[in-house]
């Protein structure tokens, strides 16, 4: 994380992403029952950082509780596993799958958000990877292995969504 440049904040109780201020508030390692599941955390707001105007330029502005809200929420979370699971983070996974699951009204909704919302967490999670440097180092290695850039298949597969 600190390689992201992130202004991160410690204290209080609770962790989010302020946009008004860019920056992230997250609660002492301590108020967590495991360091896995602070380093979650931590990536998920990390998640909706990235997701902000100044890099990936994703949002939709959207009020908590709002269809725009669900959606970045549901891009971050899938986002947040990706990145703890390529980097050898355990996770919560069921934790994580009530989460997800207060989203699948749009999901049902709307049958190609999947695709959209996968599209959009692959990018968030590649922006996150790409500040640590051993992931750096794999993906410049496959890249001179295939000669193609690894972020154009992301791409596709947001174009076909």
């Amino acid at each position: 994380m600190a390689n992201s440049k992130a202004v991160i904040r410690n204290g209080g109780a609770q962790a989010f992403y302020s946009p008004a201020t860019d920056h992230i508030q997250l609660p002492p390692a301590e108020a967590f029952s495991s360091a896995e599941g602070f380093a979650h955390v931590a990536v998920h707001e990390l998640g909706h950082w990235a997701f902000a105007k100044p890099r990936l330029d994703l949002t939709k502005n959207g009020a908590f509780g709002s269809a725009s809200y669900a959606a970045e929420e549901l891009r971050v979370d899938i986002a947040a596993s990706m990145v703890c699971s390529t980097i050898g983070i355990g996770t919560d996974i069921e934790n994580t799958a009530a989460y997800v699951q207060n989203w699948l009204q749009r999901l049902k909704d709307d049958k190609r958000e999947i695709f959209r919302a996968a599209a959009d967490a692959q990018r968030i999670a590649d922006f996150i990877l790409n500040f640590h440097p051993e992931y750096r180092a794999h993906l410049a290695a496959a890249e001179a292995v295939t000669g193609q850039d690894a972020g154009e298949d992301q791409q596709e597969l947001a174009e076909a969504a």
